[in-house]
């Protein structure tokens, strides 16, 4: 007997809430509503072709295509099958369902918080142009209006990561045979308001000085200047530090997990005695498994916060540029083999057959 599928009201569509894997809603007829871990809400059509084969169709996200109109596109689809019009493999190809296979992939060999963000900017800035394009279509152009919305919020370095995520996302496609050209290297830094610059701002060695009354200064609030300390005496990445937990530290050793790594592999800093009365500090507030906690004590602080809390103190650099500034002292004082300092940035040599036998961790 055929199970009876009730049809989905726009309550539930506006309602259906993320879980650990992604999950369907069927609306009937083969309407579905595919609900990713991130929230996003995608129209699916699952259909059998004119030679009786599974396929699903998508018809785009449920942010912006309403359930009348899903509902409708669905219907048309059908319409083409009872005609005996094959729905063309190349309409399936389209922009959304490339990048999903490829991020899918993606995903594993970057840490997390790259991942999401990318995820994030890529679905709210990119997709309301991209998504339901066919994938061998999308020209320079097309790429120019997607990011557009980045450059009019001046954000100028996310501007560059998505970029580059869309380069790999079109070169995955082009080994998959699903385009021929990849159409975001040919877009360059002229077809925005400003150059894209590829360096993090770093401070001058003549105005270090400001880091000390940063420091000191009770403006920002003491959990995020002393993450900023935390990152200066580690050379740690902004991510690595404020997702640290206590238990990842243990005789004087911070041991960074491989999976936060941007590397993907573990990371191990001694500590200095200053360092170490930096951790005193914050288990004053200790309530959760993170070292530096957001204010609500819940979670731990945004790896975007110690960078705000610099730009409102009036310090020309970013929280990345530190690890520029530690490389530069310690290389301009000659007292440190150049390879311990690479070790400490957690760089990984650039001589693929020197890095594949030399493992030494330098501690």
């Amino acid at each position: 007997m055929a199970r009876i599928v009730l049809p989905l009201t726009a309550k539930q569509v506006k309602e259906a809430k993320p879980k650990a894997k992604q999950y369907l809603l069927f609306d009937g007829n083969g309407l579905q509503l595919c609900i990713y871990p991130t929230g996003r809400k995608v129209w699916r059509f699952d259909y059998h072709d004119i030679n009786k084969k599974r396929k699903t169709y998508t018809i785009g996200d449920a942010q912006y295509i309403s359930l009348i109109d899903a509902r409708k596109k669905r219907d048309e689809l059908k319409g083409n099958l009872e005609n005996e019009q094959s729905i063309s493999k190349k309409d399936l190809i389209t922009f959304e369902a490339v990048f999903y296979e490829w991020f899918e992939k993606w995903k594993l060999l970057v840490v997390p918080t790259t991942s999401k963000r990318a995820l994030s900017a890529i679905e709210k800035d990119c997709f309301p142009v991209l998504q339901n394009l066919e994938i061998s279509k999308i020209r320079p152009r097309d790429i120019v209006l997607a990011l557009d919305p980045l450059d009019k919020r001046c954000s100028y370095e996310t501007l560059k990561k998505v970029k580059s995520s869309l380069k790999l996302c079109f070169d995955y496609a082009i080994a998959r045979g699903l385009c021929e050209m990849n159409p975001v290297p040919v877009v360059t830094h002229a077809a925005f308001t400003k150059t894209i610059k590829g360096n993090y701002r770093t401070l001058p060695l003549t105005e270090i000085y400001r880091l000390h009354e940063y420091f000191n200064s009770e403006r920002n609030s003491i959990v995020t200047r002393r993450c900023s300390e935390f990152i200066l005496r580690t050379f740690a990445r902004a991510s690595e530090a404020t997702e640290s937990k206590w238990l990842e530290v243990e005789n004087g050793i911070w041991i960074v997990p491989g999976q936060r790594m941007k590397m993907r592999r573990e990371h191990i800093v001694p500590m200095s005695a200053q360092t170490l009365k930096i951790l005193d500090e914050m288990r004053v507030f200790k309530s959760t498994d993170y070292i530096f906690q957001n204010h609500q004590l819940n979670n731990c602080i945004h790896s975007e916060t110690p960078n705000t809390s610099f730009k409102r103190f009036g310090i020309n650099s970013t929280i990345h540029g530190l690890r520029s500034l530690a490389s530069t002292v310690l290389n301009e004082s000659m007292l440190f083999d150049k390879d311990i300092i690479e070790a400490c940035l957690a760089h990984q040599d650039k001589n693929a057959v020197r890095s594949t036998y030399n493992k030494a961790l330098y501690t």
